[in-house]
């Protein structure tokens, strides 16, 4: 796997031990932060924060479930059976029902099913708790290859929408001039009906630059350009954050959407719903990146 690409957030992983009856599987999904969740075995509960601090060295960003399998060693558990406190809940639990005039029979489900009357000494040895942490390592590094062959994925499409978004600003571009000259005729043909001499060449082009000032939108596609070199930039850094990405498609939207506010043109109104278009699919794709 080629380490110079960014990384998607989903992923999936799973390892299990050679040495021991154990597997650790770990999914990740798109997140705004780091958050990992855990599902355990009881014997492996007190565990939890270490294997979270094993696991999120691995990722920056997501969602991520983290689920560890374990079968018993022995097929004949150590059982406690703590046989004074089981007789005194049976003895409570009559007392109540007599209390409270309740005609019912203490069940041996009932007593069995309370905390701490049966306990099985089936915890994990040291050497156990190592190949689990180790499991679970290797169980989060095959999800991130995962997410690195869904970055690199993601990354050609973002290329790919780029070159489509840049395509159309070229056009747009195209129609800036045109504008302008059609802007032209407007205000000639707006003095013409408000009957003012055309010899008043002054009043004209104070006209002509007051609404071409107002409609210009060569700002707009310079900020335009200037974003999509940055997203470019970090879209190809191993590193790319999908926060930064995410904020300058943000700032694409609003130039695009200055741009459809101030023209006029049809041609132009067109092209900016197609650029918005492509700008939301980027949105939509970099809400995937870590």
């Amino acid at each position: 796997m080629n380490p110079d690409v960014m990384k998607s957030m989903t992923g999936f992983g799973h390892s299990k031990s050679t040495k021991f009856p154990l597997d650790v599987t770990v999914k990740g999904v798109n997140g705004r932060f780091l958050d990992i969740r855990f599902r355990l075995p009881r014997e492996c509960s007190h565990l939890e924060m270490e294997l979270k601090k094993i696991v999120a060295a691995t990722f920056r960003r997501g969602s991520i479930d983290v689920t560890v399998g374990r079968k018993r060693i022995s097929t004949k558990p150590d059982i406690q059976l703590n046989l004074e406190f089981a007789k005194e809940l049976a003895k409570t639990f009559r007392k109540l029902a007599k209390s409270l005039k309740i005609k019912e029979s203490v069940t041996l489900q009932q007593i069995t099913g309370w905390p701490h009357v049966l306990e099985f000494d089936d915890e994990l040895g040291e050497t156990e708790i190592a190949e689990l942490f180790d499991t679970a390592r290797q169980a989060a590094l095959l999800c991130d290859e995962e997410r690195k062959r869904e970055g690199a994925a993601l990354q050609k499409e973002l290329n790919s929408y780029i070159g489509n978004l840049l395509a159309i600003l070229e056009k747009i571009e195209g129609f800036a001039s045109e504008a302008n000259e059609r802007l032209g005729e407007r205000v000639r043909d707006r003095i013409a009906k408000l009957k003012l001499s055309e010899q008043d060449e002054q009043r004209i082009s104070t006209e002509i630059v007051f609404y071409a000032d107002r409609s210009d939108i060569s700002e707009e596609i310079s900020r335009l350009k200037e974003h999509l070199r940055s997203f470019k930039k970090i879209l190809g850094r191993s590193d790319a954050e999908g926060k930064k990405l995410d904020f300058y498609t943000q700032e694409l939207l609003r130039e695009m959407n200055t741009i459809g506010s101030k023209s006029y043109l049809a041609e132009v109104t067109e092209l900016v719903v197609d650029g918005k278009t492509t700008i939301e699919k980027i949105r939509e794709q970099v809400q995937n990146i870590e």
